[in-house]
């Protein structure tokens, strides 16, 4: 059955907050939006307000390590991809895309669902004894969207270089 509901027995690891929404991880991985949803920011395929969580659906089956909340947008973060498979290191963000926060480009203004932004760089460290140091960290402002993104760049030897990107304004 999926947990489709926070409740009393509902662990939550992670939490973040936008202006006026919130997104929050469960310990089973599901994720969960409430709160104003003018531009999208909740990721529920519509623009209604939600007053108590609601399970994001469209990430079901994703393995999800992390959510973050901006503004008026929203990113979730996945697990990323292990040396040598081949897919680019990835991240998923909806919601006010006015400024370029979300990454893709100025003409997608808004997401009203999670859409899938694949970051074409070198596969990032991934540390298996750390599941949350997946080698790429999110942090989202109101306008603007920053990525770090650490990679291990010597065989044998970790030798750990980290680079920033960002998207949008401020």
């Amino acid at each position: 059955k999926i947990d489709d509901k926070i409740t009393a027995y509902t662990s939550i690891v992670h939490v973040s907050c936008g202006d006026h929404h919130t997104i929050a991880k469960s310990a089973t991985g599901n994720v969960f939006c409430w709160g104003r949803n003018n531009m999208g920011q909740l990721g529920v395929g519509d623009f209604k307000n939600r007053d108590r969580p609601t399970l994001l659906e469209l990430l079901q089956g994703e393995d999800i390590v992390t959510v973050e909340a901006g503004g008026n947008f929203s990113a979730a973060v996945p697990t990323q991809p292990r040396p040598g498979e081949k897919r680019f290191p990835n991240l998923y963000l909806w919601g006010d895309g006015s400024k370029g926060q979300l990454g893709f480009d100025r003409t997608i203004r808004q997401l009203s669902t999670p859409k899938q932004l694949n970051l074409k760089i070198p596969p990032v460290y991934t540390n298996s004894t750390e599941p949350r140091c997946n080698g790429l960290e999110v942090a989202l402002g109101t306008t603007h969207t920053l990525v770090l993104v650490h990679r291990n760049v010597s065989k044998g030897k970790k030798h750990i270089v980290s680079t920033l990107y960002a998207a949008g304004e401020g």
